[in-house]
């Protein structure tokens, strides 16, 4: 930080700017203000936004993974990777994971993803149709049980029944 403090150095500002667009966690606007500034005055620069509550990894984590689940129809596992790759550490991320499936719920998550996706893309019926509606849930995230027990409940049971039969 500047010796003047009515003066924010340019590293504060670059800080500040990036933080007005968006929430960061604290590695990746350490990223981003290193290629400003000396390893000591960004350490600085983030513990003092730390103390101003500007910056803060808990919250960060709790609101990216909630907006991801309740809007984007993200499951705990894209969640939680997603997470890792933003740098925030495990135990921060999964709490942050539990507190937003607390939040949001797992079950009302997949199954509003699911209504969403075929009450656009209509509701498959044969198993290459299910199959591939299963494979992109798993690629959401979902676990293979919570998902079988969300289709099971909203497909026609003869589709379902055609599709662990295998026809």
């Amino acid at each position: 930080m500047s010796t003047d403090e009515s003066q924010p150095s340019p590293l504060v500002l670059r800080a500040m700017r990036s933080l007005a667009k968006r929430a960061h966690s604290r590695a990746e606007l350490r990223a981003k203000l290193e290629r400003s500034g000396g390893p000591g005055e960004v350490q600085e620069v983030l513990d003092r936004l730390e103390e101003l509550r500007l910056l803060n990894d808990e919250d960060y984590a709790y609101d990216f993974a909630l907006r991801r689940m309740t809007r984007d129809g993200w499951g705990p596992g894209k969640v939680l990777a997603a997470l890792h790759g933003r740098q925030i550490p495990a135990d921060i991320a999964e709490a942050a994971l539990d507190r937003a499936r607390s939040a949001a719920g797992d079950d009302a998550i997949l199954a509003d993803f699911v209504e969403r996706h075929c009450g656009k893309a209509g509701w498959p019926s044969d198993r290459r149709g299910i199959r591939s509606l299963i494979d992109r849930l798993r690629r959401k995230g979902f676990a293979e049980d919570q998902i079988h027990r969300c289709l099971r409940e909203r497909l026609p049971a003869g589709a379902w029944r055609n599709y662990d039969e295998g026809d």
